[in-house]
């Protein structure tokens, strides 16, 4: 077990690398960032393939392949400079043709004139599908290899690309107010959804014919999934759906800095800009202060779906973003230590979770999904404990 005695040597680790990439969350350090491909024309509705046009190949291994959302202008499912959204995709294979993962990419979000400008300046491409690749790889739970992913390897593997900046909740047109953004999140959910589902575009075995569902984001795509799960659920009353939060469970604890605005505000004002859309049983009892459904141990206990959280003890970014800065005296490390006990107290009703007492931001989709290790044992592993019911815990915490 790793123990928090080191957080000195952590912390300062921690914001040498956080700091390159507070913004962009997991994404940044992760094999979920996208590369880009400035001679890539911007795909059509009109000039996509379906996928029951695509070739045997692009099921079980290689790459996943990219779709652009049928009509997505018309559905409103657009990134925040009006390109049309993109899934990846890699066809299940043998008993895994009815089970699906669907994964939300995460990359921070922006709330305000202030920040989206920001964010347009420093990471354009996360706002836009206009230079995603044709292809991508998977890895970690995306990854089609028996070795590294023994559990899910043969299902149908889909990978949602982030550019809408609203944690995957906004339902707002571009404007003079947005500074001619426009917030889609929610729409390219659904939208995704829908055409997984719908068999002119998706061969069967399609979403529709599903007997497993695993939803899953990391960072900005957790809190999408905390948005979304139990809508999921509800339009697939025949499949067993599952959530998984990897690294957007946002703890709110007043800010090292003092002059940074607190996470509960911040949360508020994002839904209001946003026109924000949030787990409906929570927002239904938080009138008014609908953002607090943001957060994942206020909206927790109205999820009905079955939900998994994943979050290490010294998130970088979130740490970053609370106002934590070279150099590393006294004051901060006890703030650092502060947040870690924060973090286990958020999780002490969650009923699966794994928290390691590190820095890391994110392990579903990359390396980390089986090198970090709480009592040796790997987030994979106690996924399949918790998806399959095997034996031994499906709650792992660190301690101090």
């Amino acid at each position: 077990m790793k123990k928090t005695t080191a957080v000195v040597l952590t912390i300062t680790l921690l914001v040498l690398i956080s700091s390159l990439v507070c913004a962009r969350g997991t994404d940044s350090v992760s094999v979920e960032n996208i590369p880009t491909n400035q001679g890539q024309n911007i795909p059509t509705a009109q000039t996509t393939q379906t996928q029951n046009e695509l070739p045997e190949s692009i099921s079980g291994l290689g790459p996943m392949n990219k779709f652009t959302v049928s009509q997505a202008e018309s559905r409103n499912a657009v990134c925040n400079d009006g390109t049309p959204a993109v899934y990846f995709i890699r066809r299940g294979i043998e008993e895994g043709s009815t089970r699906w993962i669907i994964h939300l990419q995460g990359g921070g979000f922006c709330y305000n004139s202030e920040t989206c400008n920001r964010r347009g300046g420093q990471e354009s491409e996360l706002m836009t599908t206009g230079r995603t690749p044709r292809s991508r790889p998977g890895n970690g739970i995306l990854s089609s290899s028996n070795g590294d992913n023994k559990f899910f390897a043969s299902v149908n593997q889909v990978f949602v690309a982030y550019c809408s900046s609203d944690l995957w909740s906004g339902d707002r047109a571009a404007s003079p107010e947005t500074n001619g953004l426009h917030f889609r999140g929610a729409s390219i959910v659904r939208a995704v959804i829908e055409d997984l589902a719908d068999p002119s575009i998706t061969a069967s075995p399609n979403l529709a014919e599903a007997t497993d569902i695993l939803f899953s984001g990391s960072s900005a795509g957790g809190a999408g999934v905390l948005a979304h799960l139990d809508w999921l659920a509800e339009k697939f009353p025949k499949a067993s759906v599952r959530g998984i939060d990897d690294a957007g469970w946002f703890i709110n604890i007043p800010p090292y800095n003092p002059t940074l605005t607190p996470v509960d505000e911040v949360v508020q004002s994002a839904y209001k800009y946003w026109n924000g859309t949030v787990d409906e049983s929570c927002a239904d009892v938080n009138p008014g202060t609908e953002g607090l459904c943001y957060l994942g141990e206020q909206v927790y206990p109205y999820i009905s779906a079955p939900l998994f959280v994943q979050i290490a003890q010294f998130d970088g970014p979130q740490l970053i973003s609370l106002g934590l800065k070279l150099p590393i005296d006294d004051a901060e490390t006890e703030y650092a230590n502060q947040f870690a006990a924060a973090v286990r107290a958020s999780l002490e009703s969650v009923m699966a979770a794994f928290s390691p007492a590190d820095r890391t931001h994110g392990l579903l989709t990359n390396e980390n999904f089986l090198s970090v290790r709480i009592d040796n044992l790997s987030l994979q592993d106690v996924l399949g404990r918790w998806i399959f019911n095997l034996d031994g815990p499906v709650k792992v915490i660190d301690q101090p």
